[in-house]
């Protein structure tokens, strides 16, 4: 006689089963809560400046523009923190061997996006602005003094106090003899020279950079530059 085995799944409230989301609604009408929503009496805000580069030697970080402006009460950076907090503290106990890693570096960074300051402010615009554009790059021109980062600080100061601003620096990167065979440099000359109405210059520079340039797409983009210019 065969005999039948009969083998009975165990059900369960979740797995196999379709689960009914219970966090949407919230999210949906606008009443979810996220950690940026809180707003707690003296409560700070904190931004990191990050380095670029996948491994640089720290120079310097000079805070000072930082920790004058409006709203910003605090700015750490490694130097700071090295005679309260020398390394990074071990998340667990027990058996956790500790590291001899700084809490933000001394001397240099390993990895792009490596914190290399913190400006601590009464609120998040002001942590921002203590930070960003010209502030990132002049820690940037210490961490790697290239004629590349100055180009890029070039255009942040342009972003900040107009095209022309932007463009001393750009000419006088270029008047050092410094990105003559750049297609970047001259590209962002034409630009900048484009938004101040001096189109004969714009012209010359974007032809520059045409000819320095190989990628089909890019000159692509300069040839639309320069037949808006004729416009």
């Amino acid at each position: 006689m065969s005999s039948v085995q009969t083998v009975s799944r165990e059900k369960t409230s979740v797995i196999g089963q379709p689960l009914k989301r219970m966090e949407d609604p919230k999210f949906i009408t606008g009443t979810g809560r996220f950690a940026d929503d809180l707003s707690l009496p003296r409560m700070l805000h904190g931004v990191f400046v990050r380095s670029l580069y996948g491994h640089a030697r720290v120079k310097g970080v000079d805070v000072s523009g930082a920790v004058s402006h409006p709203g910003v009460r605090l700015v750490l950076t490694g130097r700071g923190l090295s005679n309260s907090v020398n390394k990074m503290p071990t998340a667990w106990g027990g058996d956790t061997k500790s590291t001899d890693r700084p809490v933000l570096p001394l001397a240099e960074v390993n990895f792009a996006g490596e914190a290399v300051a913190l400006v601590v402010a009464e609120d998040l615009c002001s942590a921002e602005d203590g930070a960003e554009i010209v502030g990132l790059y002049d820690l940037l021109l210490r961490l790697d003094p290239s004629p590349v980062v100055g180009l890029n600080r070039a255009v942040a100061v342009a972003m900040r106090d107009g095209p022309a601003a932007g463009l001393d620096l750009v000419d006088a990167i270029l008047a050092r003899g410094d990105l003559a065979d750049y297609r970047l440099a001259h590209a962002a000359r034409a630009d900048l020279c484009r938004r101040l109405g001096r189109t004969a210059d714009a012209r010359t520079a974007y032809e520059r950079a045409l000819a320095l340039t190989h990628q089909e797409a890019e000159r692509r983009f300069i040839e639309r530059r320069l037949a808006e210019l004729a416009i």
